[in-house]
C-alpha cells in the first residue's frame, strides 16, 4: 500500500507561521478579536487530538471498543479535515509502526526529518486487523475523498470570514499538526516507547503520551490507570462506548 506525505508535511511546515501570526494578532490585536475565537481554537484542537487518540487510533486501528456508527463518521471527517489522510492510511500506518518501532522499518520518522518527508511511503502491507476497514463503503469513501474533505472544510470556513478561517480551522489544525510532530519525534527514547504522563500538560494529544502503555497492551482502549495519568480519549471513550447489543 502506498501513503502519500507531501500533504501533512506541506500543512506541518504551514504550522508553524499560522501558529506565530495567530499568536501575533491576538497580542497586538486581541481588543478586536476578543476571547472568544482563541477559546474556541483550543477546543478545537483538543477535539482533533481527541479524534485521533480515540478514533484513528484506538477504535479505527486497534478496534478495542464499540460506538454509535455516527461517531465513526464524526471521526473520519474530522481526521481528514486535520490532515490525517484516511483512516485506512492512518491504521497502515501506525501498525507499522507497532510492528517496526525504533528500527529503521519504523514508517514513522522520530527525528528531524520529520519536517521533510514529500517521498511516498510505499509497499506499506496492510495488517489482517485493518483488513476489515476495507469492507466498509464508509472508509472506503475516505481513502477516495479525505484531502477533499479537508480543501472543502478550508473553503467554507474562509467564506465565513478571515476570523473564523484563522481561528477555527488554521490555528486548531496547525496547532495539532505541530502537537503531533512532537509527539511523534519524542513519544520514544533509546529505550523504547516512554509514558511522558506529564507532557499531556504541556502538548495534549488525546491521551497519546501514555506511550509505553499502549505499545504494551495495544488493545486497551482506557490508559488512565495511573492516578497521575491524563487520557482525554480515554474519558470520552468512556462516555460513548456501548456494547454490541446497544450499537444501532
Amino acid at each position: 500500500m502506498k501513503t502519500q506525505a507531501w500533504h501533512r508535511t506541506l500543512g506541518t511546515l504551514a504550522a508553524f507561521p499560522v501558529a506565530f501570526y495567530s499568536v501575533y494578532l491576538f497580542l497586538f490585536n486581541g481588543d478586536s478579536i476578543g476571547y472568544v475565537f482563541p477559546i474556541l481554537s483550543f477546543v478545537i484542537y483538543l477535539m482533533l487530538a481527541v479524534t485521533i487518540s480515540a478514533g484513528y487510533h484506538r477504535l479505527f486501528t486497534h478496534n478495542s471498543y464499540k460506538c454509535n456508527r455516527v461517531w465513526h463518521w464524526v471521526y473520519g471527517i474530522l481526521g481528514s479535515a486535520s490532515l490525517n489522510s484516511s483512516p485506512i492510511h492512518w491504521a497502515t500506518v501506525h501498525t507499522g509502526h507497532h510492528r517496526y518501532s525504533d528500527t529503521e522499518l519504523d514508517p514513522n520518522c522520530t527525528n528531524w526529518r520529520y519536517f521533510f518527508r514529500f517521498r511516498n511511503r510505499t509497499n506499506l502491507s496492510i495488517p489482517k486487523h485493518c483488513r476489515r476497514l476495507f469492507k466498509d463503503p464508509m472508509h472506503v469513501f475516505f481513502v477516495n475523498h479525505s484531502l477533499t474533505i479537508f480543501l472543502l472544510i478550508a473553503i467554507i470556513a474562509g467564506l465565513i470570514g478571515p476570523l473564523s478561517f484563522l481561528f477555527l480551522f488554521a490555528l486548531p489544525v496547525s496547532l495539532h499538526l505541530i502537537s503531533a510532530a512532537i509527539h511523534t519525534i519524542f513519544a520514544h527514547n533509546k529505550s523504547g516507547a516512554q509514558n511522558y504522563w506529564f507532557m499531556e500538560f504541556f502538548v495534549p494529544v488525546g491521551g497519546d503520551w501514555i506511550h509505553k502503555l499502549h505499545h504494551e497492551n495495544p488493545a486497551l482502549s482506557y490508559w488512565a490507570v495511573d492516578f497521575k495519568f491524563i487520557d482525554l480519549g480515554g474519558y470520552f471513550i468512556n462516555l460513548i462506548k456501548v456494547n454490541d447489543k446497544q450499537i444501532t
